[in-house]
């Protein structure tokens, strides 16, 4: 976005800038494509305004020349589009509501438990965003405030969208908003900066009380946070702090699962460095230890049943109400 602006200020080498940007922003994240997307409603409105399209000319060369930097990743997603769906299949199997929205634009200023506090906190952000809208349109300086307003909404509502319409959780996902709290953040800072080189006193006690409540938010969201073993946007892992728990407190353990790289790598950090593990079906399980293990499964599909079944080996304990981890008998 820096580049993409310092370009448009007649820099011409920065265009070079912006589209090296584009291309590694699209190779860290694809979703990165709203974010251009975004860009190219805000230049080509400045085009249309000052009826002069030759100056959007420059930014739709340095978008093709950066996918053209992207177009051997496209090319593997557009091989292996039954992979990237079945890995993406999870964004669309819930529904969010309208109060979830409403937490996730405080996220960038306060992230507390839900409770009523918490609630009416996230009813007063939203307020405030719309001061800080207010203060843009009454200082005139209404181009930056239309920039924010492409970069957060646009790939923002083009996640929020399919949710609508299809279901899914796309647009509740904090890493998914990041130009969204980017434009939230710049946008409070303009307001609060504004209040507080105000002239007038009572203005710059205002500007001066809403930094010192934000920081006070951020620091008690913070504190609160480290004072606790997991957080909400950690809830898909949670469930494996008990069961790591039950494992350790074995003499002599060793798992077998079949569940995730995700779920692995979270557990394997909860784990005792020396407990071993076998990855199925990476490490082929030809035999299993011997008796003086205590042999636990994770989350056993069927498929891993019935290997075990064929082995023999059918009876298991559940150790968990959700039946996530069972020892072998």
């Amino acid at each position: 976005s820096l580049c993409l602006l310092k370009a448009m200020q007649a820099n011409k080498r920065w265009w070079l800038f912006y589209s090296l940007c584009a291309a590694a922003a699209l190779w860290i994240h694809p979703l990165s494509i709203l974010v251009l997307l975004g860009q190219a409603f805000y230049v080509a409105t400045v085009a249309i305004k000052k009826n002069n399209w030759k100056e959007s000319l420059p930014f739709f060369i340095s978008a093709a020349a950066a996918f053209a930097l992207f177009s051997p990743w496209l090319y593997v997603l557009f091989h292996s589009l039954d992979i990237t769906k079945a890995r993406t299949a999870w964004n669309s199997v819930a529904s969010v509501n309208q109060q979830d929205w409403l937490y996730d634009i405080c996220y960038p200023f306060i992230d507390l438990p839900t409770t009523e506090y918490f609630a009416l906190v996230a009813c007063a952000i939203p307020i405030m965003q719309l001061f800080a809208v207010a203060a843009f349109l009454y200082s005139n300086q209404r181009k930056p405030i239309f920039f924010l307003a492409c970069l957060g909404l646009i790939p923002t509502l083009s996640l929020m969208a399919p949710d609508f319409f299809l279901g899914g959780i796309r647009s509740f996902i904090p890493r998914y908003l990041f130009p969204l709290y980017l434009a939230l953040l710049l946008s409070m800072t303009y307001l609060i900066g504004r209040l507080i080189a105000s002239n007038n006193r009572w203005k710059s006690l205002t500007g001066a009380a809403l930094f010192a409540i934000f920081i006070g938010f951020a620091l008690t969201s913070d504190w609160l946070m480290l004072q606790e073993k997991t957080w909400w946007n950690k809830q898909h892992s949670n469930y494996l702090i008990p069961i790591a728990e039950t494992i350790n407190q074995s003499p002599k353990p060793y798992l077998l699962s079949d569940a995730g790289a995700g779920t692995m790598l979270v557990l394997s950090h909860l784990l005792r460095p020396e407990i071993p593990l076998r990855l199925l079906p990476a490490q082929p399980m030809e035999k299993l230890p011997d008796n003086s293990y205590d042999i636990f499964l994770l989350t056993p599909s069927s498929q891993l049943l019935l290997e075990l079944k064929a082995k023999g080996i059918d009876k298991m304990t559940p150790l968990d109400k959700l039946g996530h981890l069972w020892r072998l008998n």
